[in-house]
């Protein structure tokens, strides 16, 4: 078995770290090197040596120091060549393709079989493949993700390309046979189910990682604002909830409720309403997750843990801060009434939310 990645593991050194341990835990045999590693360059060549991976650099710019740009491998009788293609712009600039084709060729010569790690997409995988001179160099394609196309092996002339997934979700599966000077390939790509366990060692990677965020960023949070110009707000707030609803910028689920009552106590029966207490629960109260479960954070203000069973993604997160809805006595076109698809994409992506989808999840949050 040969176990790969294509690349683009993390963005941040610390994030790298635990990913590579973890791949090092499930024996990877190849990473490649992706747009974000390439910003990390040298760190993430250290990472991978710390960790005994075998990272395969790509010709794109500031990566050639980083690692080699193939490797071979050796499954039994069979010589596995992989090459990694890496992130470009301009992935049919001649510079590009004939440094790809020079690898492409270089394993091609020693190998078997020649597996390339691509960053680029499917679309740009097939063009690149499909160009003058690099037709059958490579005989599988790990191609980056691409949320928009099915999860399905394609095939591009003489090339299978495996589709790669995110957030570790689905288990790309390729078999591969050599016959004769024929390499006969069945992918498939598993989703994997929710109820699998984890694998201990790797959670209490992911768990200390998150317990030392939480720690250096306990005193990273945002003062309150003081003091702030805003409307006149209506009789049913005091003069001090007035002058901490115009500090603040924004009302509460609580003060949205002196009049929606009704869409207040639905409100309280949905996920949204317990956002932040989800991450608090989880030990998972970063900033990465804080920007979609907390409306307080994202406005940069501090998150009241106090208040985390009953607030999260309030009505200011979908509708917006409704200071001048409720000064000009419910005036409707200062709000949003019906959030458009694109605002729940926002945290509801393709990457965080795998299935998600608008008809079906609306229902459980229309009030």
């Amino acid at each position: 078995m040969l176990l790969v990645d294509s690349g683009n593991a993390a963005n941040r050194g610390d994030v790298l770290g635990v990913m590579y341990e973890s791949m090092a835990l499930m024996g990877y045999d190849a990473l490649g090197v992706g747009i974000m590693e390439a910003g990390l360059a040298e760190d993430a060549a250290k990472a991978a040596q710390e960790k005994g991976l075998p990272l395969v650099g790509t010709v794109g710019p500031k990566v050639g120091e980083a690692a080699p740009g193939r490797i071979s491998k050796q499954l039994g009788d069979l010589t596995v060549g992989v090459v990694s293609a890496g992130w470009t712009a301009e992935p049919e600039q001649p510079e590009y393709r004939g440094a790809v084709q020079g690898l492409l060729e270089a394993a091609r010569a020693e190998s078997d079989c020649v597996v390339l790690l691509s960053q680029l997409g499917p679309e740009a995988d097939t063009k690149l493949l499909s160009s003058e001179g690099l037709v059958g160099l490579a005989d599988i394609v790990v191609s980056a993700s691409d949320a928009l196309r099915p999860l399905t092996p394609a095939i591009v002339g003489p090339t299978v390309l495996l589709p790669g997934v995110r957030k570790g979700r689905e288990l790309g599966v390729l078999e591969v046979a050599l016959e004769g000077d024929t390499v006969r390939c069945h992918g498939e790509v598993i989703t994997l189910a929710k109820d699998l366990p984890e694998d201990p060692r790797i959670a209490a990677l992911v768990d200390d990682y998150y317990a030392q965020r939480q720690e250096q960023g306990g005193g990273e949070r945002p003062a309150a604002i003081e003091t702030a110009e805003g409307p006149e707000l209506p009789d049913l707030f005091t003069a001090d909830e007035q002058k901490l609803i115009r500090a603040r910028g924004y009302l509460t689920a609580d003060e949205c409720g002196r009049c929606h009552q009704e869409q207040l106590d639905q409100w309280r029966t949905t996920q949204h309403s317990h956002a932040l207490g989800t991450l608090i629960a989880a030990a998972r109260v970063v900033p990465e997750c804080l920007v979609c479960h907390s409306e307080a954070n994202r406005r940069g203000l501090p998150y009241d843990a106090e208040g985390a069973d009953q607030y999260g993604v309030d009505c200011a997160a979908c509708h917006g801060a409704g200071l001048f809805h409720a000064s000009m006595e419910g005036a409707r076109d200062t709000i949003v009434r019906r959030p458009a698809e694109a605002l729940c994409r926002r945290c509801h992506t393709a990457e965080r939310d795998t299935g998600w989808a608008l008809d079906l999840r609306l229902p459980k949050v229309v009030h």
